[in-house]
């Protein structure tokens, strides 16, 4: 059984990471909220086991957990609704004692996560025939969309008396990229170029800069 110094270590630990993800959120940092929030998933049993033992708090707050299923859907981090999922199974008591029903928050983070990759599409197309679905997922879709403004991912339109979306950058779209290692130039998808690769010149595996949007 660990000792009230490692449980207190362990919670020191986890608030410090909750106050650096909930930093990043307020800036609109939302990968970096959701990394740093993945990474206190160790130290939340500790963290809960002081609370409860030495603090008297029947539900300690779980706020970087409330950060991966809000954002996670909205941005496709499958990979950290993933992470949680398995958190969750292996720490059963996690739910029992936050007082919130964890895997109903992750079951509608995963149903948002599919109404996010429909929005897309939707706005990838050019059509709004998301927003004219059912009300619940007009809602999500509405959200969705809000959120996504503020990240400068996508941008509103007028087309004739109708207001559409449309994404600021086409990452299929062919552009020029600069190798960073010996300049040569070559055109590729944009998606490309948000990935180190090998350059067929200087044999260099690195980035390169887009030289036009």
């Amino acid at each position: 059984m660990a000792t009230k110094a490692e449980l207190a270590n362990e919670r020191n630990l986890y608030r410090s990471l909750c106050q650096q993800a909930l930093q990043a959120e307020q800036i609109f940092r939302y990968h970096e909220s959701i990394n740093i929030s993945l990474l206190s998933l160790s130290h939340i049993s500790g963290m809960m086991q002081f609370e409860r033992r030495f603090l008297k708090i029947d539900n300690p707050s779980l706020q970087t957990l409330r950060i991966v299923f809000q954002y996670a859907p909205i941005l496709f981090r499958m990979d950290a609704l993933t992470a949680v999922e398995i958190f969750l199974d292996n720490n059963r008591k996690t739910e029992k004692h936050s007082g919130l029903e964890l895997g109903k928050h992750l079951e509608s983070a995963y149903e948002i996560l599919d109404i996010a990759a429909s929005t897309w599409d939707a706005i990838h197309k050019g059509t709004n025939e998301v927003l004219l679905a059912s009300t619940t997922k007009k809602v999500i879709a509405s959200t969705l969309i809000t959120v996504w403004s503020r990240m400068n991912l996508i941008v509103q339109e007028s087309v004739g008396q109708a207001n559409r979306y449309k994404l600021r950058t086409n990452c299929e779209e062919y552009t020029a990229g600069k190798c960073m290692n010996c300049g040569v130039t070559i055109m590729a998808a944009k998606w490309q170029f948000y990935e180190s690769f090998r350059c067929h010149k200087c044999s260099s595996t690195t980035y390169y800069a887009i030289l036009a949007q």
